[in-house]
């Protein structure tokens, strides 16, 4: 826990940030406490602010070398441009609530980041819809979404074109003898919209929004990168990585709720499409 003279030096920010900059400063110990204070431009070193409330304090363009914020609660801190050297940051709550926290910069492989306490909707993050937008099934849609109005223009075309040779036929071979070419015309069926199709267009439609929100507005980080790539092969810290990840909330909420409406809807025409081609070559096998 904090002791009342390592509290003191949060009194007078002024004095703060004259002793700092001075380097005089000890190795301050305000773990446990509510801080609130603009740390705003400050070179800070080895400072213990593991659990503590830091709800209103700013970090803005500040540089933090070895700071301990383990199990700290970050909601509503602003670390606009903060630089992080290292320290440590696991189990920090809130992380999500933070502040400007796509532009701080972190330094450092091993400082747990990973272990941030997260609510079940920013686990759901752009990695992963990342990960969901390249399943075989999803691929498909922008190639289904083109094919289809051609598929049903030409449908459209061919039964509007029946039924005229048709008319024409009916009064023609009222007035002369049928020839075969003519009766074999005169019998063709129209061909009836496939079953299922409206839910296979709602599917492909889902799936290429889905795919132009993603290609639009996920972060360049988890676009380019998994996390294993970013923290093993990359060695960076997972800092910048995951503020990206859950960034842009209510998009990416949208391209899952449009990937789950398209995939369940392709799952299902597939699924039905399947039993109806076993059901066929069992029945004239």
């Amino acid at each position: 826990m904090a002791g009342s003279s390592d509290l003191g030096w949060l009194n007078n920010r002024d004095n703060f940030v004259a002793h700092s900059r001075g380097g005089t400063l000890p190795n301050l110990d305000l773990s446990g406490e509510n801080v609130r204070f603009d740390f705003s431009g400050l070179n800070l070193g080895s400072i213990n602010f593991s659990n503590c409330v830091l709800a209103g304090s700013s970090f803005k363009d500040a540089t933090l070398h070895e700071c301990d914020f383990t199990g700290s609660d970050w909601s509503g801190c602003d670390f606009e441009n903060a630089l992080l050297n290292g320290g440590k940051l696991g189990k920090i709550k809130n992380a999500h609530k933070a502040l400007n926290l796509t532009t701080a910069k972190a330094n450092g492989f091993a400082t747990e980041f990973e272990t941030v306490v997260r609510p079940w909707w920013k686990k759901l993050d752009w990695e992963l819809v990342g990960t969901v937008g390249k399943l075989p099934l999803f691929g498909v849609s922008t190639t289904a979404l083109i094919a289809m109005p051609i598929y049903f223009y030409l449908l459209s075309l061919y039964n509007h074109s029946l039924k005229i040779v048709k008319h024409s036929l009916e009064t023609s071979l009222s007035n002369t003898p049928a020839s075969p070419l003519a009766m074999a015309f005169s019998r063709l069926p129209t061909l009836p919209i496939p079953s299922l199709s409206l839910v296979a267009l709602i599917s492909a439609l889902s799936l290429a929004i889905a795919s132009g929100l993603y290609s639009f507005f996920c972060p360049s980080l988890p676009k380019q990168f998994s996390s294993l790539q970013w923290r093993y092969e990359l060695e960076r810290s997972p800092l910048p990585y995951l503020a990206e990840s859950w960034s842009r909330q209510w998009i990416r909420m949208l391209c899952i709720v449009l990937y789950i409406i398209g995939g369940v809807s392709g799952a299902y025409v597939l699924t039905v499409k399947l039993y109806q081609t076993f059901v066929y070559l069992y029945r004239d096998g």
